[in-house]
């Protein structure tokens, strides 16, 4: 007779948890990283504002970065609100949630299979896998993390549902899709993913065939992932390859060496790094690939052909196969085709197969189960924590990681990409030119280097060099709104004000709602005697960062300059709060109260600024006036 387990299952997924946050938890002394970090999070008004319903509301109302992902975004407003926005913050989240993960997967398997060991040993190989680190140590790959959680949210529910026919359940899986979309949309894959569990291991059909049933009361959640495919191609459409630049031949070519690399990582991940694609965006279709095909039709096959006798490894590897497809590349975008972060969910099918295989064959060979599962995996799993711990440190800075890419890759020209993009965050600006020259030495076409050389000039004070290299990048890639902004600012700087206007309106254009773009256009229009049309530029600048002090003065100015005594007066008193010792504010105000007969406030702000301006002769001058 079998022991009833009691708390135990509840110990052990309290124990993988505590077990997944020390493993990961030095990240949570690391830095922010040069992708993406800076502009997603360290610099972003939207995140260092904290969380307010302003802010929420404007999260969901349009995307940022080319992603509409509100809730990832919510995530990174309330770490800062709660927390700070230091780095730290964000990583011990990260932590937490994928420490989390790992207990909610282990809950899973156990509610939908009743295997406690091998529900362990399949939860403990997904939190401690050396590919999970770029997930859990990259804060912009929260979102990876955050929809995970509301993913598996999901299969509880839907287990629950499954068990029960309750609608109750039923909402709530639909609910945690729903959000688990908002924090990424990878998820479109989970409706088919929901099909194989009703397969294996709820057996909600007789027959594979039988599936077919199933299918009418996933149609909302299949609408819901068609829904937000459109919305990802809509938002990502200048990321992805344009149709007919990948020939079908190399898309298939990039998914097979894509599936291939990911089983090759899962069984030895050594090596890793954070790479970009490498030479063309297409894979050459050589001999190795017409293998790797073969033998990924040939595992297709096996688990068709065992379908009814190991039912786990059609499931297993389906699943694989279907939630890697987003990120195959089959739709080539982005900077990287591979990479570790893409396996967060996928290689769960694999480690399926893997543990309940080893139960099968010990059964075959030994007549025993449960146990060997146990012991079998307890070597693999310590093996993949050590080179977790191992692999850790390698992300605790962006200069790290360019050592690190340099060893594994001999990668030299993005190791000094990424260091020339750190020094110019780090404002060592000697230090980024001379980065970005060593990757320009190997690629003089190379987009992200020529950007970083001609900002590390700009701020080195060479200006004509630097705009010959952004002249030559923004020819390269005519569509990148920071290069745009950058040219802008040259221009401004240097006498051609009305060029600048045209590519401050580009870059917003591209980046809409972009505080330094809106910022810079506004201060271009007002120099060059346009207030009225500087107005809505300095207001765009004050909604995309309501801290920015300087964004309300020009505001306030450019307001009272058109007669918009009422905005003026709000947007100086805003200012003042923000920085109250400034005296030609007091003044400015005190001047526009008084002209609206707001004489005793008036008063207030100028004897304010005399405070601050001793002896100035127009404020005395007020204040007379308004004494009599």
């Amino acid at each position: 007779m079998k022991k009833p387990e009691g708390n135990l299952p509840l110990l052990l997924g309290a124990a993988l948890l505590l077990l997944t946050a020390v493993v990961y938890w030095p990240a949570t002394g690391y830095g922010f990283f040069a992708v993406d970090d800076y502009e997603y999070i360290a610099e972003n008004p939207l995140v260092s504002l904290g969380l307010n319903w302003q802010s929420v509301a404007t999260v969901f109302s349009k995307p940022f970065f080319n992603y509409w992902i509100p809730a990832t975004w919510i995530s990174f407003m309330a770490d800062s609100a709660l927390f700070g926005p230091a780095a730290g913050t964000f990583h011990r989240t990260n932590v937490l949630l994928h420490a989390l993960n790992g207990f909610l997967l282990f809950w899973v398997m156990k509610r939908m299979t009743g295997s406690l060991w091998k529900s362990l040993a399949v939860a403990a190989i997904f939190a401690l896998h050396p590919l999970r680190v770029e997930s859990v140590a990259w804060i912009t790959s929260r979102k990876d993390l955050l929809s995970g959680a509301f993913f598996f949210l999901c299969l509880l529910s839907w287990e629950r549902y499954a068990r029960t026919r309750r609608p109750l359940w039923y909402l709530l899986a639909f609910a945690s899709l729903l959000i688990g979309l908002m924090a990424k949309p990878v998820l479109v894959t989970v409706p088919f993913l929901l099909i194989l569990l009703d397969y294996w291991p709820l057996g909600r059909a007789g027959t594979f065939a039988g599936l077919k049933n199933l299918f009418l009361e996933k149609i909302p959640f299949f609408a819901l992932s068609i829904i937000f495919s459109a919305i990802t191609l809509a938002t990502q459409s200048t990321s992805i390859a344009p149709a007919g630049a990948i020939s079908a031949q190399s898309k298939l070519a990039d998914a097979t060496a894509s599936y291939s690399h990911y089983l090759q990582k899962f069984v030895w991940p050594l090596g890793l790094a954070f790479l970009p694609r490498t030479g063309e965006v297409s894979t050459p279709v050589d001999l190795a690939l017409l293998i790797f095909a073969l033998v990924l039709v040939s595992i297709t096959a096996f688990a068709w052909k065992t379908r009814n006798s190991s039912p786990f490894i059609l499931t297993g590897w389906l699943w694989y196969a279907v939630s890697l497809l987003p990120n195959s590349g089959i739709i080539p975008v982005g900077l990287n085709y591979m990479a570790d972060r893409f396996t967060y969910i996928p290689l769960i099918g694999v480690s399926v197969v893997f543990v309940w295989g080893i139960e099968q064959a010990g059964e075959i060979i030994f007549q025993k189960r449960e146990k060997l599962v146990f012991l079998a995996s307890t070597l693999p799993v310590g093996a993949l924590a050590f080179i977790t711990v191992a692999q850790l440190p390698h992300w605790q800075s962006t200069l790290a990681m360019a050592d690190r890419i340099e060893a594994v890759s001999s990668n030299a020209a993005y190791a000094n990409e990424l260091r020339g993009f750190e020094y110019i965050m780090r404002r060592e600006f000697q230090k980024a030119k001379e980065s970005a020259a060593i990757a320009l030495a190997h690629n003089p076409s190379n987009i992200p280097a020529n950007f970083c050389m001609a900002e590390a000039l700009m701020e080195l004070g060479e200006t004509g060099p630097a705009e010959a290299y952004l002249k030559k990048a923004l020819a390269l890639k005519p569509d990148y709104a920071p290069g745009l902004y950058n040219y802008g600012l040259i221009l401004a700087n240097t006498g051609r004000p009305g060029e600048a206007v045209r590519y401050f309106e580009e870059a917003l254009r591209l980046s809409p709602k972009n505080f330094n773009a809106s910022f810079q256009l506004g201060i271009t229009l007002a120099k060059m005697g346009r207030p009225g049309e500087a107005v809505p530029r300095f207001k765009d600048a004050v909604e995309s960062n309501p801290g920015s002090a300087a964004a309300r003065l020009n505001l306030a100015m450019s307001a009272a300059q058109t007669g918009q005594s009422e905005l003026a007066v709000e947007q100086f008193r805003a200012y003042l709060l923000l920085n109250p010792n400034d005296a030609n504010a007091h003044y400015n105000l005190g001047v526009l109260l008084a002209g609206t007969g707001q004489k005793a406030e008036a008063y207030r702000h100028f004897s304010e600024a005399r405070r601050q301006n001793p002896g100035d002769p127009a404020t005395m001058e007020w204040l007379s006036r308004l004494q009599r």
